[in-house]
């Protein structure tokens, strides 16, 4: 469920492998994920990185695929 304390129009829930791009300042795992390519404000390299249910990130994020999970994006 995306965050409750945000209005739902600055939140995008995605859930299939397809690559968005735009301008996001946070993302949260609703399930358990595994990040198929990310470019951001994080240093290295977070190909097929695995991420528990309820991990949360404040970083900058401009281009995100997932190979599985749900996630919300927050949008700058």
């Amino acid at each position: 469920e995306p965050m409750n304390d945000l209005p739902s129009s600055r939140v995008k829930v995605i859930r299939d492998a397809s690559s968005y791009t735009g301008a996001f300042t946070h993302l949260q795992c609703l399930s358990d994920c595994v990040i198929t390519s990310m470019t951001s404000s994080a240093e290295g390299s977070v190909a097929s990185l695995a991420l528990p249910a309820g991990t949360l990130w404040r970083l900058d994020i401009t281009q995100i695929q997932l190979t599985s999970g749900d996630m919300s994006l927050t949008k700058a």
